[in-house]
Protein backbone atom coordinates (compact mmCIF):
# COMPACT_ATOMS: atom_id res chain seq x y z
CA UNK A 1 0.00 0.00 0.00
CA UNK A 2 3.00 2.68 0.67
CA UNK A 3 4.55 2.01 -2.88
CA UNK A 4 1.06 2.69 -4.33
CA UNK A 5 0.48 5.75 -2.30
CA UNK A 6 3.78 7.08 -3.20
CA UNK A 7 3.27 5.91 -6.66
CA UNK A 8 -0.15 7.89 -6.51
CA UNK A 9 1.79 10.96 -5.32
CA UNK A 10 4.54 10.44 -8.33
CA UNK A 11 1.46 10.73 -10.82
CA UNK A 12 0.39 13.88 -9.40
CA UNK A 13 3.71 15.34 -9.57
CA UNK A 14 3.88 14.54 -12.71
CA UNK A 15 0.02 15.89 -14.00
CA UNK A 16 0.95 18.56 -11.96
CA UNK A 17 4.30 19.64 -14.14
CA UNK A 18 2.13 19.09 -17.17
CA UNK A 19 3.69 15.50 -18.67
CA UNK A 20 2.15 12.67 -19.65
CA UNK A 21 3.12 9.24 -18.58
CA UNK A 22 5.76 8.93 -22.34
CA UNK A 23 6.98 12.42 -21.42
CA UNK A 24 7.61 11.38 -17.59
CA UNK A 25 9.96 8.14 -19.03
CA UNK A 26 12.13 9.58 -21.08
CA UNK A 27 12.24 12.33 -18.50
CA UNK A 28 13.65 10.02 -15.83
CA UNK A 29 16.17 7.75 -18.56
CA UNK A 30 19.06 10.52 -18.48
CA UNK A 31 17.90 11.50 -14.85
CA UNK A 32 18.91 7.95 -13.94
CA UNK A 33 21.82 7.98 -16.71
CA UNK A 34 20.28 5.68 -18.62
CA UNK A 35 19.86 6.26 -22.80
CA UNK A 36 16.89 7.37 -23.56
CA UNK A 37 14.19 5.14 -24.69
CA UNK A 38 15.67 1.90 -22.95
CA UNK A 39 13.79 1.44 -19.98
CA UNK A 40 10.50 3.29 -21.13
CA UNK A 41 10.60 0.43 -23.59
CA UNK A 42 9.37 -1.82 -20.99
CA UNK A 43 6.14 0.54 -20.69
CA UNK A 44 5.36 -0.32 -24.09
CA UNK A 45 5.03 2.69 -26.04
CA UNK A 46 5.09 3.38 -29.65
CA UNK A 47 7.99 4.99 -31.55
CA UNK A 48 5.37 7.36 -32.65
CA UNK A 49 4.64 8.09 -29.16
CA UNK A 50 8.29 8.47 -27.90
CA UNK A 51 9.17 10.67 -30.97
CA UNK A 52 6.12 12.85 -29.65
CA UNK A 53 7.10 12.54 -26.38
CA UNK A 54 10.65 13.83 -27.10
CA UNK A 55 9.33 16.97 -29.36
CA UNK A 56 7.62 17.81 -26.44
CA UNK A 57 10.29 17.53 -24.33
CA UNK A 58 13.06 19.27 -26.79
CA UNK A 59 10.41 22.39 -27.19
CA UNK A 60 10.23 22.96 -23.47
CA UNK A 61 14.13 23.17 -23.33
CA UNK A 62 13.99 19.91 -21.08
CA UNK A 63 15.93 17.57 -23.01
CA UNK A 64 19.05 17.70 -25.92
CA UNK A 65 20.24 15.22 -27.95
CA UNK A 66 18.82 12.68 -25.42
CA UNK A 67 20.19 14.15 -22.36
CA UNK A 68 18.46 16.52 -19.86
CA UNK A 69 19.49 19.83 -20.15
CA UNK A 70 19.94 22.22 -16.49
CA UNK A 71 16.25 23.15 -16.70
CA UNK A 72 15.08 19.67 -17.43
CA UNK A 73 17.53 18.09 -14.56
CA UNK A 74 15.77 21.38 -12.29
CA UNK A 75 12.38 20.15 -12.93
CA UNK A 76 12.61 16.59 -12.93
CA UNK A 77 14.37 17.28 -9.36
CA UNK A 78 11.33 19.33 -8.00
CA UNK A 79 8.97 16.42 -9.22
CA UNK A 80 10.74 14.40 -6.58
CA UNK A 81 11.01 17.00 -4.27
CA UNK A 82 6.88 17.35 -4.98
CA UNK A 83 6.64 13.62 -4.55
CA UNK A 84 8.38 13.31 -1.35
CA UNK A 85 6.32 16.10 0.01
CA UNK A 86 2.83 14.37 -0.57
CA UNK A 87 4.30 11.19 0.98
CA UNK A 88 5.28 13.59 4.24
CA UNK A 89 2.40 12.00 6.00
CA UNK A 90 3.46 8.13 5.67
CA UNK A 91 6.71 9.36 7.00
CA UNK A 92 4.57 11.20 9.98
CA UNK A 93 2.16 9.04 10.62
CA UNK A 94 4.79 5.83 10.62
CA UNK A 95 6.49 7.94 13.42
CA UNK A 96 8.88 5.95 15.30
CA UNK A 97 8.37 2.79 13.92
CA UNK A 98 9.93 4.20 10.14
CA UNK A 99 13.41 3.14 10.80
CA UNK A 100 12.21 -0.62 12.06
CA UNK A 101 10.10 -0.59 9.00
CA UNK A 102 12.88 0.29 6.83
CA UNK A 103 15.13 -2.48 8.07
CA UNK A 104 12.38 -4.99 7.88
CA UNK A 105 11.50 -3.83 4.09
CA UNK A 106 15.29 -3.73 3.33
CA UNK A 107 16.04 -7.24 3.89
CA UNK A 108 12.87 -8.29 2.02
CA UNK A 109 14.21 -6.10 -1.10
CA UNK A 110 17.65 -8.08 -1.02
CA UNK A 111 15.79 -11.44 -0.27
CA UNK A 112 13.68 -10.83 -3.69
CA UNK A 113 16.54 -9.39 -5.71
CA UNK A 114 18.61 -12.72 -4.33
CA UNK A 115 15.50 -14.70 -5.55
CA UNK A 116 15.78 -12.72 -8.99
CA UNK A 117 12.65 -11.70 -8.36
CA UNK A 118 13.38 -8.10 -9.45
CA UNK A 119 16.74 -6.76 -11.45
CA UNK A 120 20.14 -6.94 -9.19
CA UNK A 121 20.90 -3.67 -10.82
CA UNK A 122 17.63 -2.37 -10.93
CA UNK A 123 15.72 -0.28 -13.94
CA UNK A 124 19.74 -0.49 -15.42
CA UNK A 125 19.07 -4.39 -15.93
CA UNK A 126 15.65 -4.00 -17.82
CA UNK A 127 16.80 -1.24 -19.95
CA UNK A 128 19.31 -3.26 -21.28
CA UNK A 129 17.05 -6.00 -21.69
CA UNK A 130 14.53 -3.89 -23.32
CA UNK A 131 17.28 -2.86 -25.70
CA UNK A 132 19.43 -6.49 -26.49
CA UNK A 133 16.80 -6.96 -29.46
CA UNK A 134 17.89 -4.15 -30.95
Amino acid sequence: MLREFRGDCHVNAWTAAGLDGCEISLLTEPYWGLPLRTYSRTRAWSQSDFDAAEERLVDRGWLREGLLTEEGRAERERIEVATDVQCRAIVDALGESLDELVTILARWGSAIRAARGYPEAGPHELARAATAGR
